[in-house]
C-alpha cells in the first residue's frame, strides 16, 4: 500500500531552535540536485513563510516534481 502524495514532490518543512538563523543544505532527490537555504530571521521554530525554486515562488511546502530540474536552488523563508 503506497501514499502517492509523497511522489508528486518533495516536502520542506523545517523545525529548528528560534536562535538559529537558518542553514544551508544539498538535497539529492530522486537524482537531482536541490541547494537549499532556510532563512530564520524571524527567529521562528516552525512554520514556512514561502518557498522560491529557481526564482519562482511555490504555493505551500511541497516543491511540486515537475518544478525541480537536475540543479536547483531553493530557498526557504520560515515565518
Amino acid at each position: 500500500l503506497y501514499d502517492w502524495q509523497f511522489y508528486d514532490g518533495l516536502t520542506i518543512d523545517p523545525c529548528l531552535p528560534e536562535k538559529w538563523n537558518g542553514f544551508k543544505a544539498k538535497r539529492i532527490f530522486r537524482g537531482k540536485t536541490l541547494a537549499i537555504s532556510v532563512d530564520n530571521s524571524a527567529g521562528v521554530e516552525k512554520g514556512v513563510k514561502e518557498i522560491i525554486i529557481n526564482n519562482e515562488k511555490i504555493t505551500g511546502i511541497k516543491i511540486p516534481i515537475e518544478k525541480i530540474n537536475d540543479t536547483n536552488v531553493v530557498k526557504v523563508i520560515m515565518g
